[in-house]
């Protein structure tokens, strides 16, 4: 009597378990399809959505973390391994494994269910970075390499070293040129410059009345010129009968006529 006693009770404590088990997984039901209905109600001020498959701690300031299922909103596409997206008010990239698009989702389809035997993919190797954007190509006009070392000795001037190239190279002197190295524009001899490529025909400057220094002569005051024995002297004016106006070396200014034979 005792015997069929317990077995009455266990059969009991079992039927009640199952009715249990089968109101959680009614409850169960109906918590994810009013999810999907939620996640349909939103999708319109969403846009593009997807549930996390797996966790993602984020490795990065503009990355963003999230667990199991969250809901991952206003995704755009980088490239075919990252996306940008939003969680909880932030804004960030995440790797597209790691997510399930949503598209279209009914009230009534129960999301599917995890078969538990799968097994978290490995992160992505490597980040892949978004294509960077190809800056324009600048002109840098007609170049040379310098063949020579030169330093400036005046602060119009240009430095270079050996092997260095010069840009946007302009020919208004015969003897100099005017170029650009190191961000720095100034002038420099041209015998120091070995042009790139096809030489380009040299601009033809109208140089006025010249003339070649026969004395070496240093500049007494900020409106004289020095001048170098054997130097060309440009676009001479004569002033009076004991001093001229020139320009040498891109410079311009006075000096005694007697030092100067004219052309």
């Amino acid at each position: 009597q005792r015997r069929q006693e317990d077995q009455t009770r266990q059969e009991e404590q079992r039927r009640q378990e199952d009715e249990r088990r089968q109101k959680d997984e009614i409850l169960e039901e109906e918590r994810r399809a009013m999810e999907q209905l939620n996640i349909q109600n939103d999708s319109n001020d969403l846009g593009k959505q997807g549930k996390a498959v797996y966790g993602y701690d984020a490795g990065d300031a503009d990355e963003i973390s999230f667990s199991i299922d969250d809901i991952i909103s206003n995704i755009e596409m980088i490239d075919e391994g990252w996306a940008n997206g939003t969680i909880a008010g932030t804004r960030g990239m995440f790797p597209v494994s790691y997510i399930e698009f949503i598209e279209a989702p009914s009230p009534a389809k129960p999301t599917r269910r995890s078969t538990g035997g799968a097994s978290r993919p490995p992160p992505p190797k490597s980040a892949p970075p978004p294509a960077p954007v190809q800056a324009a190509p600048q002109d840098k006009g007609v170049c040379g390499r310098a063949v020579y070392d030169y330093t400036a000795g005046d602060t119009d001037e240009l430095t270079f070293c050996e092997g260095e190239e010069v840009t946007n190279i302009e020919m208004p002197d015969p003897g100099w040129w005017l170029g650009v190295c190191r961000g720095r524009k100034g002038i420099f001899p041209m015998a120091y410059i070995e042009l790139e490529g096809a030489a380009p025909e040299p601009v033809v400057e109208d140089l006025g009345t010249c003339g070649t220094a026969i004395y070496d002569y240093v500049a007494a005051a900020e409106d004289e010129i020095s001048l170098d024995d054997g130097c060309r002297i440009t676009h001479i004016e004569i002033i009076d009968d004991g001093w001229w106006i020139g320009v040498y070396n891109g410079h311009k200014g006075m000096f005694p006529a007697t030092y100067c034979q004219l052309d």
